[in-house]
Parts: C-alpha cells; structure tokens; sequence
C-alpha cells in the first residue's frame, strides 16, 4: 500500500490502494497483498534473495506505527522470497 509520502495533509490516494489489483488483473498475474505501507523506490531487491530497506520508509510512523525491523523483514521477506535484508538509514535524497 501507498500513503502519499507518509500521509501527507495535501495528498488524496484513496484510489491508490486498488491500483495494483487492476494491474494484476489485467496482466493476468497473481495479487499477494502486504500489510506493509510502502512507496516506489523504498525498497529494492538483487533477484538473488537480497532486499534493501530504508529506515526512512519502512519505519517512518506515518506509515507503519510501531513496526520492528524483525517485523518488517518477516513481512518483506514471506512477499518478496528474499531471505537477507540490508537496512539504509535513509533512500535518496534530493531526488
């Protein structure tokens, strides 16, 4: 799921949410949902197990108040099938 960017008070995605399931639909492919709020770019994987996640995302309170590392990495890691998590402080910046 996407949150504009961790919610922001100028942001309207109650749409968003539906987005990858017409996607998927029209593809022909599977939907494995999360209950994780992510955002383009936040995570990025090597297609060898490995997954690169940013403290700034995955833990920011806005969009998954109170997780754990642990618990994003389980979450991560049962939708991606990747097995080694490597955590940034931040992704880009300036961007």
């Amino acid at each position: 799921m996407f949150n504009g960017w961790g919610a922001q008070d100028w942001a309207a995605w109650e749409y968003d949410q539906h987005l990858g399931g017409f996607v998927a639909s029209e593809a022909g492919a599977g939907l494995r949902s999360s209950t994780l709020v992510n955002e383009g770019g936040g995570f990025h994987v090597d297609g060898e197990g490995t997954v690169l996640l940013t403290e700034t995302v995955q833990l920011d309170p806005g969009r998954n108040p109170g997780a754990t590392k642990g618990e994003v990495e389980a979450e991560i890691h049962a939708r991606l099938g990747t097995t080694k998590a490597i955590w940034l402080p931040r992704g880009l910046s300036r961007d």
